[in-house]
C-alpha cells in the first residue's frame, strides 16, 4: 500500500497550458504550484508555444502548430520521442491528464506503457465546440465528441471535475468511473488600491466599468453579451465595457460595436499576473457563457471584490447564489441589461453581493483543492496496489 505522507512524482499532461490563458491552464498552473509546494515534483507536459521560454522547471514541450479554427490555442505533433524519454527518466508514480485530445490520449498511452495510474480532470463541456470542425454537420461532430470522451473517460481510474454540474454531465452520459468534484482554488490576489488602479488602466473616476475576461468566441455567448452591454451603455452615460482577452470572435465584435467608441475597450490577451488588476478597477463583471465546467473567471472576479453578473446554465451557477452573492438570470439579452444595470446603480446592492461572495470564495483555496487532488492521488494508487498484490 502506498504511504499517506510519502511525496510524489506526478506527470500532468494538458493540452492547455500556459501562457495559452483560460481556466484550465491557470488551473494546471495552480495545481502545479500547490503539489510543489507540498514538495511534490511534477512534470508537465503541454504544447510549445512560439516565442514562449519557459522559467518554471519541470516542464516538456512537444512540437505544436496552430490550427485556424482554434487560433491561439497550439496543438501538439509528433514525433514524442524527447518527451517520451524524459518521461521515462522522470519516473513518474501517477499520470493526470487535463484534457482527453492529443495530449491527453499521450498521456494515457504512456500511463499504460509504463504500467502507472492514470486519473484525469473533466474541464469542459466538449460538445459545446463542435462549431470548430469544419465541413461536417454539428450533430454529427456532436455525437462523435460525446462517443469518444465516454470511451476517454471510462479508461481511467477516477475522473475529477470542478462543479456538480459538470459531474450529472458526465453521469448523464452514462460514465462509469468513480467521480470527484473538487472545485479550482483561488489564486491568492494581492490588494491595491482601487483608484490608483483604476488610473492606470486608464479608467477615469466617473466611469462605471463593465467587465469581461475570457476567451471571445461564439461558446461564451459573447453576441448576448455584447447585446445586453449595449442596453445599458445606451441608458447610462457613464458606462463603459472592458473586454479582456482574446479570441476567433474579436474582430467580428469589434466591427460590431465599432458606432460606441471609447466606450467598449478591447485589451486583448492579459497575464495572470495582471488581470487581478481589472476586476479590481471594474465595477461589475457580466458573463453570459453556458458552457463552462466552472467558470474559473466568474470565481476570480468574486475573489477580487467584484458583484458578478451571470446567465444560468453550467458550471458558474453551482457558485452564484442568486441575490446573495450575485445576480444570476436566464439567457436574455434584456435580463442580463436589466441585472448589470442594477448593480451599477445600487451601491448598497453591489457592496452586499460583493461581501458575501469574497466570504463565499474563501471556502474554495488552491491549498485544499491539491490536498484533495493528492487524496485522490493516493486512494487510486492504493486500490492498484491492493488488485496486485
Amino acid at each position: 500500500m502506498a504511504k499517506r505522507d510519502s511525496l510524489l512524482r506526478v506527470a500532468l499532461f494538458s493540452d492547455s497550458a500556459l501562457p495559452v490563458l483560460n481556466g484550465v491552464s491557470v488551473s494546471v498552473d495552480l495545481l502545479t504550484k500547490e503539489l510543489r509546494g507540498m514538495g511534490h515534483r511534477v512534470m508537465l507536459f503541454c504544447p510549445s508555444v512560439p516565442g514562449h521560454v519557459d522559467t518554471e522547471p519541470d516542464i516538456a514541450r512537444f512540437l505544436s502548430i496552430e490550427w485556424a479554427p482554434a487560433q491561439g490555442y497550439p496543438i501538439a505533433v509528433p514525433p514524442y520521442s524527447v518527451q517520451r524519454a524524459r518521461f521515462r527518466r522522470f519516473g513518474a508514480d501517477i499520470i493526470h491528464t487535463h484534457t482527453p485530445w492529443v495530449v491527453g490520449r499521450v498521456g494515457m498511452q504512456w500511463a499504460n506503457w509504463a504500467g502507472k495510474p492514470l486519473v484525469s480532470t473533466y474541464h469542459t463541456r466538449y460538445e459545446k465546440y463542435a462549431h470548430y470542425i469544419p465541413f461536417l454537420p454539428k450533430p454529427l461532430v456532436r455525437k462523435g465528441i460525446h462517443e469518444y470522451t465516454k470511451w476517454y473517460y471510462d479508461n481511467v481510474e477516477h475522473v475529477i471535475t470542478p462543479s456538480e454540474s459538470s459531474r450529472k454531465w458526465l453521469l448523464r452520459q452514462q460514465i462509469e468511473t468513480p467521480i470527484s468534484v473538487i472545485p479550482t482554488g483561488n489564486r491568492v490576489v494581492e490588494v491595491t488600491d482601487r483608484e490608483i488602479l483604476r488610473k492606470q488602466l486608464g479608467f477615469s473616476p466617473g466611469q462605471q466599468v463593465m467587465l469581461y475576461v475570457g476567451r471571445i468566441a461564439s461558446e461564451k455567448n459573447i453576441h448576448v453579451l455584447l447585446d445586453a452591454a449595449r442596453k445599458v451603455l445606451t441608458a447610462n452615460p457613464n458606462a463603459v465595457l472592458c473586454f479582456v482577452g482574446d479570441g476567433p470572435e474579436r474582430r467580428a465584435l469589434e466591427t460590431r460595436c465599432a458606432d460606441l467608441g471609447s466606450r467598449v475597450r478591447f485589451v486583448g490577451f492579459v497575464g495572470p499576473d495582471e488581470v487581478s488588476g481589472y476586476y479590481r478597477a471594474a465595477d461589475v463583471f457580466v458573463f453570459a457563457s453556458t458552457s463552462e465546467t466552472q467558470g474559473l473567471v466568474v470565481q476570480e472576479a468574486m475573489s477580487n471584490h467584484l458583484p458578478v453578473v451571470i446567465v444560468e446554465g453550467g458550471g458558474t451557477a453551482s457558485m452564484v447564489r442568486n441575490g446573495k452573492n450575485g445576480i444570476m438570470v436566464k439567457n436574455d439579452v434584456e435580463a442580463l441589461a436589466q441585472a448589470a444595470m442594477a448593480v451599477l446603480n445600487d451601491a448598497d446592492l453591489a457592496e452586499r453581493l460583493r461581501a458575501q461572495a469574497l466570504l463565499d470564495v474563501n471556502k474554495y483555496t488552491a491549498a485544499h483543492m491539491a490536498e484533495r487532488i493528492v487524496g485522490i492521488y493516493q486512494m487510486v494508487m492504493d486500490a492498484r496496489s491492493s488488485r496486485s498484490a
